[in-house]
């Protein structure tokens, strides 16, 4: 405190010689301190995590040839979207049945 007034330093350096030379010391206030480890990963946000999950799955359904064939089939659709709604209407009658038909009928 002393420290703070104008020459209050060089008092305050005096006192504290002065207590050293006598071996009474200053006081101290203890305090409670806590440290945390920082995590190394980051928190992932919901949508992040979504997508992880997503990114299992696929690891889970596909073997590692199916996971290049399906990278190299997004590639594609990424290039051309009008493949992404063509792809759907084969696989929407491929479930009906009528896959064979639709294949000629894009033929033509």
């Amino acid at each position: 405190m002393v420290a703070k007034l104008p020459g209050g330093e060089t008092l305050a350096g005096i006192i504290e010689q002065d207590n050293k030379e006598r071996g009474t010391t200053t006081p101290t206030q203890e305090t409670e301190v806590s440290f945390k480890k920082k995590s190394d990963t980051p928190e992932l946000s919901d949508e992040e995590k979504g997508y992880l999950n997503f990114m299992r799955g696929i690891a889970e359904s596909f073997d590692d040839e199916e996971i290049v064939i399906l990278t190299q089939v997004i590639t594609k659709l990424e290039e051309d979207t009008i493949i992404l709604r063509t792809s759907c209407r084969i696989i929407k009658h491929q479930r009906n049945g009528s896959s064979e038909k639709y294949r000629q009928e894009l033929n033509h």
